[in-house]
């Protein structure tokens, strides 16, 4: 027993199409709208929908809708060909609702994403602040912390916490005097704990990380 063959996934554009092409066939002057229509079908057929590019099939639409105008007369007067030239018009239109929409779904999810990895970044850097205000307040309490986040004797290692909030919070240029300089003389055994300047600056890395965290 043979199956029943599956409906068209695109109705409206698989029934316009017929039309206009067994219209082409006495009528040269809708030759390119058959060919438009055609190489609309051909993309839509050889995507699944996930995969459709919005921009894609908005220009091959605008593309038969131009060429349609430039029937209108012919069309308007042929009643089959009017409706299913209306209806095609619908079905395209929604489809391409669906695609808009899609779309506008995965950019806020990666919105989302990209909001969330911030707040993690945050978090660190807070962590990392506090380790370091409390490095300069008081250095023989969190040297052995900093070195667990990546400041090693040579520097910041290459990969870990230590190098992402040197480029996070400073952009990769790390100014002498500055907090994330301090923390890393304080693990080369170069920090010399008492100027009012460096209590400071350890206060405000306690408040900064604070605030962040």
């Amino acid at each position: 027993m043979s199956s029943t063959p599956s409906p068209p996934e695109y109705p409206g554009l698989t029934k316009y199409r017929r039309l206009v092409h067994a219209k082409a066939k006495d009528d040269s002057g809708y030759n390119q709208l058959s060919t438009l229509l055609s190489q609309l079908n051909s993309y839509l057929t050889a995507n699944n929908r996930d995969s459709l590019q919005l921009d894609a099939l908005r220009e091959r639409f605008i593309a038969v809708l131009m060429e349609a105008k430039q029937l209108k007369d012919g069309i308007e007067a042929d009643p089959s060909l009017k409706d299913a030239d209306s209806c095609f018009r619908a079905e395209m239109v929604t489809l391409l609702g669906k695609i808009k929409l899609r779309d506008d779904e995965a950019k806020a999810r990666a919105e989302a994403e990209e909001r969330n990895r911030n707040q993690w970044i945050a978090t660190i850097a807070g962590g990392a602040l506090l380790t370091i205000g409390a490095v300069v307040v008081g250095p023989a309490l969190a040297v052995g912390a900093l070195n667990l986040i990546g400041f090693g004797s040579a520097g910041p290692v290459a990969g870990s916490i230590a190098a992402g909030i040197q480029s996070a919070v400073y952009g990769g240029a790390v100014t002498s005097g500055s907090i994330f300089a301090l923390c890393q003389s304080a693990v080369m055994g170069g920090i010399a704990v008492g100027s009012a300047a460096e209590i400071a600056a350890g206060v405000a890395a306690l408040g900064a990380g604070a605030g962040l965290l």
